[in-house]
């Protein structure tokens, strides 16, 4: 979360000097929508969807086949009566309300994975405006730099004539030199944060892309917490929290079951027997809810009102965040505009320079 969408966002915007091509800084976008970080958040979500659905159907049924009184001592089918040979097919149903509550917890899950994959690909966005701007930045400072030096080599020249004609500028001499090493320090800074820079755009991209600027894209703060992404997410999370509620009361509910029995008997003394057939239901009783659902279902209750806590103080930190950022947006553009005046104040006196040497 200390991606700032808002702050990096509004750097491009006036920062950038030019736009690039929409089509340039779309194809990048659509690239960020195939990154294995949200592909990754996407997986778990289609996970959740894709149990959703499993939670809802039935456990498969058990079909069993044997021998019943089987007499130990001639082992013969046609000596007892009661012996008989039979196939089974047992179905357990657990109850629905309990699948259903489960399903819709899932399915809540899947949401707030889709909605933790649009806000890691718009972190992400971010990150590769913050990236492209910084690049564009700095080829500005290098430029500068290099003009810098330039600049220091005509000076040495003045220096060298004016020693050459008897002048003391030797003290002038030593401080030029530092400041050079100084410059060239700057340098190689630069040089280190450009690779940095890069290669986490191939981290985001796979490439470096030609184009060091994008679009104005700067956005004013509606002053509404709750369209922030941490802000969804924990509501997001709420409503799972409560589906979780739904289903620990809904496990007080009956699980049922049907089963048949089909018994194949032979003759017995010469006397010809009935086949038999049987069919049972069955009904679960919350016996032991008291040690068992009851638990449960304030356990729920207790993670809903902790993720309902957890929403309220998200929603705090970042409507003060995001108003600290807008403030600072401000100082931003107070500061770009002296910026511009001391850069022109800085061409004017270089030129003036330029001129005496």
């Amino acid at each position: 979360m200390r991606h700032i969408i808002l702050s990096l966002i509004s750097l491009a915007a006036f920062v950038a000097s030019s736009p690039a091509h929409a089509e340039t800084f779309d194809a990048l976008l659509e690239k960020l929508k195939n990154h294995p970080q949200v592909d990754a958040i996407l997986a778990e979500s289609e996970r959740q969807n894709e149990l959703a659905d499993g939670e809802l159907g039935l456990p498969d049924p058990t079909v069993s086949i044997g021998v019943n009184n089987l007499p130990t001592d001639s082992f013969s089918f046609g000596t007892e009566r009661m012996t008989s040979k039979g196939i089974e097919f047992k179905q357990e149903i657990p109850s629905y309300s309990l699948r259903k509550a489960r399903s819709g917890m899932r399915q809540a899950e899947s949401t707030k994975q889709k909605l933790m994959a649009d806000y890691a690909e718009a972190q992400l966005k971010a990150l590769l405006i913050k990236r492209l701007v910084q690049l564009h930045m700095l080829d500005e400072l290098e430029d500068a730099a290099k003009k810098q030096v330039a600049l220091y080599g005509t000076i040495d020249k003045h220096l060298q004539g004016r020693a050459e004609a008897g002048s003391s500028v030797y003290g002038q001499f030593f401080a030029f030199d530092a400041e050079k090493l100084e410059v060239q320090h700057s340098l190689n800074e630069i040089s280190q944060e450009r690779t940095e820079a890069e290669e986490e755009l191939r981290w985001l991209v796979g490439e470096v892309p030609d184009s060091a600027t994008v679009e104005n894209m700067a956005s004013e703060w509606p002053g509404d917490a709750e369209n922030l992404y941490p802000v969804r997410i924990a509501k997001e999370d709420v409503s799972v929290k409560r589906k979780s509620v739904d289903e620990a009361d809904a496990a007080f509910g009956p699980n049922y079951g049907i089963q048949t029995a089909y018994m194949q008997r032979d003759s017995v003394g010469g006397n010809s027997l009935s086949d038999t057939f049987s069919v049972k239901a069955s009904i679960s009783i919350p016996l032991w809810a008291s040690s068992n659902q009851k638990p449960k279902l304030r356990a729920a209750e207790a993670a809903e009102r902790s993720a309902k806590s957890n929403y309220e103080d998200t929603k705090r930190q970042w409507l003060s965040r995001m108003n600290v950022l807008q403030n600072e947006l401000e100082i931003l553009l107070k500061n770009v505009a002296v910026l511009k005046k001391k850069k022109a104040a800085l061409n004017e006196l270089i030129a003036s320079n330029e001129r005496h040497f």
